[in-house]
């Protein structure tokens, strides 16, 4: 019996850990944002073209290798993966103006978020703003 406690308690001073871990890392990230909004901005570009460039190729692979999808919709993956490829290589090689894009688009969603929730409880925009 005492080894299973033993057990739960390093569970619990593991998961501690992680938390302050996890705390400290965006407690630096926050202040990063502070500091150097513009860097920042340009890192967060750079990690979503990464995204795009992975997710590009993984949707490839899914229209190349997959026996269960019919024709079109393998035709469809692979042009869905060559546009996510193509706009990453677009977004890394013009960081600065795919930053100002994101910057703009992510303010177009919480606008029109923000318009759908007009009137209704505040606690809706808060949400809303939060999943986008």
């Amino acid at each position: 019996m005492s080894e299973a406690l033993a057990e739960t308690k390093s569970f619990f001073k593991s998961i501690r850990v992680a938390l302050a871990v996890s705390g400290v890392l965006a407690l630096l990230a926050g202040i990063a944002l502070l500091v150097w909004p513009v860097k920042s901005a340009v890192i967060v570009t750079a990690i979503f073209a990464s995204y795009l460039i992975v997710a590009g190729v993984v949707y490839i692979g899914l229209g190349i290798f997959s026996r269960a999808k019919g024709g079109w919709s393998r035709v469809g993956h692979i042009v869905l993966g060559l546009l996510y490829i193509v706009a990453g290589v677009i977004a890394f090689f013009n960081l600065n103006v795919a930053a100002a894009t994101l910057a703009l688009v992510v303010v177009i969603f919480i606008g029109i978020i923000r318009a759908i929730t007009l009137g209704k409880d505040e606690k809706a925009f808060t949400t809303g703003a939060a999943a986008v």
